[in-house]
C-alpha cells in the first residue's frame, strides 16, 4: 500500500492542489470500514429496567444513578449519572460497572453509546470494556467536554483470549452536573482475518501501514489487505517533517523485535537523506519513546513511527533505502523505504503557533541548560514559532533590574529552598531569550509572550502576571529593546472573564507605555475587550460575533485550549491546521508543553508516575523530551496550515497571471 499525504503541492497546477486537500485524514488508501455483523448483549444497555432506584444489571461504586424519562434516545428511559453531592473532593467522580457478559475471543467489535452532557463541562467521561483478566480491551475518554445535546460516541476494539467482559462507566465533574447515557451497544464487526503470505508465515509476522492519525488503539483493528505493504512510501515537501506508521502483526510469539534505519536514503544524482534525519520511535499508547527491542505474542500488534526530515536544500525526487526488522539482534527482514520529495518549499506560517511553557512545573533535574535548550528546539521542530516566557528581572520595584537571574522567586534568605544557584533562579532573561532565539523560535517575526510575576520580598507583597511596578517595567522594556529582542507582549491577569477589577491596572500600564501590547486569556470582549490588544480566547469562544468585535476594536484574535488530553490527535491537528485557517485567528496555543512534575521517563523512554490532567504534550527524560501523539499531530496541523497557505498563494498568483494575460490579449 502506498502511504501518501493527500495535499500535493505542484506549483503549476492549482486545481490539483485544491482537489487534493483532505481535511480529516493523513492520507492513506484503505478499505471501507467493516460492516456491523451482529449485536452483542450488554446487560440492560438502554437502561429500561430498574429495581429499587438502580438500573438492573449494573453495580454503582460511586456517585448517584437516576432514571431519566424526559431526555432519551430510544425506549422510555436513559441513565442520569451524577456525582455524590456529599463528596468533598473538588473534582468528584462517579463509577459504575455492568455484570459480566460474553464476547468471542480474538474478535473485533465496536463499542458505542449515546451521551448528553447537561449544564457546564465535566472533567472526564469514561467508557471501558475490560476482560476477566482485568485487561482493558476498549477505552473511550472524552477529556474535558463542553455541554452538548445527544451525541453518539464509538470506538473499535479487539478481544483477547478471555470470554467474560464487563463495561465500566465513569465521569468526573467539579460542578456536579448530570451526564445522560443511553443505548450502550457492543457490535461484532464483520470477519477480517489477516491474510498472511507464505513469506509472512515463514518469518512469523506481517507488516502493514495506516494513517498515523489512527495510532491510538492501533491494536484494536487487524490489518486489512489494503494496509499490507512490501514498501513503506512517504511523500513530502522540502523543509518538512513527515511521519509514517509501520505496524507488525505477529503470527507467532517472538522476542526482541525492533525496527531501525539501515543507512542513508539515496536519491537523484546521488543526493542523500542522512540516516540521522530519519527517526524511528516505538508506539506505546499515546507515547512515542525511542525504539528498543520488544516481545510480542501471536495475534498481537506493535507499531513504530518513522519520521523523515528534509530541509529547504533537499533535492526533489525519490529517495530509496531500507528499514530493518530485527529479532533478538538478528536481521529477519529488510523493508524498502521510499521517500518522494516534491520540489516545493512550504511557506512559513503567517500566524503564531505556540504552547504554554512554564518551567515551574518541571522537576529541577530536568532544567539543565542542555535540556532547556532542547525543549525550545523541540518546539521549533514541531512547528511552533513563538513561546511564553515566565521570567522576571525586577529586583525591588525600582529601575535596578537584573537580567542575569529570574527574580520571580523569593530570595535565598527568605526561602532556603530557593538558593541563588537554584535552576529556577539561576537563569535570567539574558540567558533564556538567547536560548529561544538560537532554537529558531521567533525567527519569523512573532512576538514573545511575557508573563512576569514574583513572590513576596520582605515587606513588599508579590504580584501576579503583568504586575511589575512602573520603574522596573520601564527598565525591563528598555533593556529588552537595547538587546534588539523580538517584540514583548505583556500578559496582564489570567482568564479574567468580566472582572473589571483589572481595568485600573490595564489603564495605568497603557498610560505609562502607550505602545506596549497587552494580552491575556479568556476575557469577556464586551467588558474588557477594549483594554487588551491581543485576545487569547478559548476555542469555544471563537465565533462570528467575537471576530466582528475584534475587528471593530482593531485587536488581534488568538485562541487557546486547555482541555484536550494528549492522546487526542484529531483535535490537535485540526486546531493547529484547517480549523485555525478557517476561523482566521492570528495565533493558536495549547496548554501545555509539560505541566506535571511527577510524570517522567527514564533513559529508555519508560514513563513513571501519573500524567495527571494529560495536558502535557511531552514527557521529560534525562535524554530530552519524548513526544505524545498529540504533539506530533500538532506539527501535522501546522503543516496542513502551511499547505493550504501555499494553495491560497498559488491561487492568488494564478488569478493575477490570468488577469495579466487577459489584458495583454485585448
Amino acid at each position: 500500500m502506498t502511504r501518501v499525504k493527500k495535499i500535493l503541492p505542484a506549483a503549476a497546477i492549482v486545481w490539483t492542489l485544491l482537489t487534493a486537500v483532505t481535511f480529516a485524514d493523513d492520507g492513506e488508501t484503505s478499505e471501507v470500514s467493516p460492516v456491523l455483523e451482529s449485536k452483542a448483549s450488554v446487560p440492560n444497555g438502554s437502561f429500561e429496567q430498574w429495581s429499587d432506584g438502580n438500573p438492573v444489571g449494573w453495580k454503582l461504586h460511586k456517585g448517584v444513578t437516576l432514571a431519566e424519562e424526559r431526555h432519551r434516545v430510544a425506549g422510555s428511559r436513559s441513565l442520569d449519572l451524577q456525582v455524590d453531592p456529599m463528596d468533598k473532593d473538588p473534582w468528584p467522580d462517579s463509577l459504575m460497572e455492568s455484570v459480566p457478559f460474553s464476547l468471542e475471543p480474538n474478535t473485533q467489535y465496536r463499542l458505542s453509546a449515546w451521551v448528553h452532557m447537561i449544564g457546564t463541562s465535566v472533567g472526564d467521561l469514561l467508557f471501558i470494556v475490560a476482560n476477566s483478566d482485568g485487561v482493558e480491551v476498549a477505552s473511550y475518554r472524552s477529556g474535558w467536554s463542553k455541554n452538548h445535546p445527544w451525541m453518539q460516541i464509538s470506538t473499535p476494539f479487539r478481544t483477547r483470549d478471555s470470554k467474560q467482559h464487563r463495561v465500566l462507566i465513569g465521569a468526573e465533574s467539579g460542578f456536579g452536573r448530570p451526564v445522560l447515557i443511553d443505548d450502550i451497544r457492543i457490535d461484532k464487526l464483520a470477519s477480517s482475518n489477516v491474510q498472511a503470505s507464505k513469506a509472512d508465515k515463514d518469518r512469523g509476522f506481517t507488516l502493514f501501514t495506516r494513517s498515523v492519525m489512527k495510532s491510538l488503539g492501533i491494536e484494536a483493528m487487524l490489518p486489512s489487505p489494503a494496509e499490507m505493504i512490501d514498501t513503506l512510501q512517504i511523500r513530502m515537501a522540502r523543509g518538512e517533517y513527515e511521519p509514517a506508521l509501520l505496524g507488525l502483526y505477529a503470527l507467532k510469539d517472538m522476542k526482541g523485535i525492533d525496527v531501525g534505519i539501515a543507512g542513508d536514503l539515496v536519491g537523484p544524482s546521488g543526493a542523500r537523506i542522512a540516516s540521522k534525519d530519519i527517526v524511528v520511535r516505538r508506539l506505546e499508547v499515546e507515547m512515542l519513546p525511542p525504539t528498543r527491542p520488544r516481545s510480542v505474542k501471536a495475534n498481537e500488534i506493535i507499531a513504530w513511527w518513522a519520521t523523515v526530515k528534509t530541509d529547504k536544500t533537499t533535492a526533489g525526487g525519490v529517495y530509496r533505502g531500507q528499514l530493518q526488522v530485527t529479532a533478538s539482534g538478528k536481521v529477519v527482514h529488510k523493508l524498502p523505504l521510499e521517500v518522494e520529495v516534491l520540489d516545493v518549499i512550504l511557506p512559513a506560517p503567517e500566524i503564531a503557533f505556540w504552547v504554554y511553557h512554564c518551567e515551574s512545573f518541571f522537576d529541577h533535574a530536568y532544567l539543565t541548560p542542555e535540556l532547556r535548550k532542547a525543549y525550545y528546539r523541540d518546539m521549533y521542530e514541531h512547528g511552533m514559532n513563538t513561546v511564553s516566557v515566565y521570567n522576571n528581572a525586577d529586583v525591588d520595584g525600582s529601575a535596578n533590574v537584573d537580567f542575569s537571574k529570574d527574580t520571580s522567586y523569593p530570595t535565598a534568605a527568605q526561602a532556603p529552598e530557593f538558593p541563588n544557584d537554584h535552576p529556577m533562579r539561576k537563569y535570567g532573561l539574558d540567558t533564556v531569550v538567547p536560548w529561544i532565539l538560537e532554537s529558531g523560535l521567533c525567527s519569523a517575526g512573532q512576538p514573545i509572550f511575557y508573563l512576569p510575576s514574583r513572590g513576596d520580598v520582605g515587606d513588599k507583597p508579590g504580584y501576579g502576571w503583568g504586575g511589575v511596578p512602573k520603574d522596573a517595567l520601564k527598565a525591563t522594556l528598555d533593556g529588552w529593546k537595547e538587546r534588539n529582542w523580538p517584540e514583548l507582549v505583556l500578559y496582564c491577569g489570567d482568564e479574567p472573564g468580566s472582572n473589571t477589577g483589572l481595568v485600573p491596572r490595564l489603564k495605568m500600564v497603557k498610560s505609562w507605555f502607550p505602545s506596549i501590547r497587552l494580552t491575556t486569556a479568556g476575557i469577556d470582549p464586551d467588558v474588557l475587550g477594549e483594554h487588551y490588544d491581543v485576545w487569547i480566547q478559548g476555542e469555544a469562544a471563537i465565533n462570528g460575533e467575537t471576530l466582528i468585535k475584534s475587528k471593530e476594536l482593531g485587536v488581534e484574535l488568538w485562541t487557546y485550549n486547555c482541555t484536550a488530553p494528549n492522546n487526542n490527535m484529531p483535535f490537535a491537528r485540526a486546531f493547529y491546521g484547517f480549523w485555525a485557517y478557517r476561523t482566521g485567528v492570528k495565533g493558536v496555543a495549547e496548554w501545555a508543553y509539560y505541566d506535571h512534575p511527577h510524570w517522567v521517563a527514564d533513559e529508555n523512554g519508560d514513563t513513571t508516575g501519573s500524567p495527571g490532567s494529560r495536558h502535557s504534550r511531552v514527557v521529560v527524560s534525562p535524554n530530552g523530551p519524548i513526544p505524545t501523539i498529540s504533539w506530533e499531530a500538532m506539527r501535522e496541523g501546522v503543516d496542513d496550515y502551511r499547505y493550504i497557505q501555499a494553495i491560497r498563494d498559488l491561487s492568488t498568483d494564478a488569478e493575477k497571471l490570468a488577469k495579466k494575460l487577459s489584458a495583454e490579449a485585448e
